[in-house]
């Protein structure tokens, strides 16, 4: 029988609107194959990673926003998730825009805004 070589595929979600204002920012990774994720090989731009749960397929990744009105990216690079047999995980990744919402409404002479 021949060895599995086939990558484990991530699919990358969040059910956060874009743009949010929610933090710490949830995003969920669903893996073709059982998997374990390294942390440490795991990539945030614009903030920080702060808790991994889950498994085996399915993980939760909760990310701390570095600030305001930025973009948050969440990359998972070849190998930060590998199965049991060694095979790294394609890469994925998923971005969300963080920041202050505001919906603004005009009332001549004023004009008022409601921000979250």
């Amino acid at each position: 029988m021949p060895a599995d070589s086939v990558q484990p595929v991530v699919l990358l979600s969040s059910n956060l609107p874009d743009p949010t204002n929610v933090s710490p920012l949830s995003f969920t990774a669903t893996f073709t194959k059982d998997v374990v994720i390294h942390q440490s090989k795991v990539e945030v731009s614009g903030g920080k990673l702060v808790g991994v749960s889950g498994a085996p397929r399915e993980f939760t990744l909760l990310v701390e926003p570095a600030g305001d009105d930025l973009l948050v990216t969440l990359t998972l690079p070849e190998g930060a998730a590998e199965d049991p047999l060694g095979n790294p995980n394609a890469a994925g990744f998923i971005s969300v825009q963080y920041g202050t919402i505001c919906d603004a409404h005009r009332y001549v002479p004023f004009v008022i805004a409601r921000c979250l």
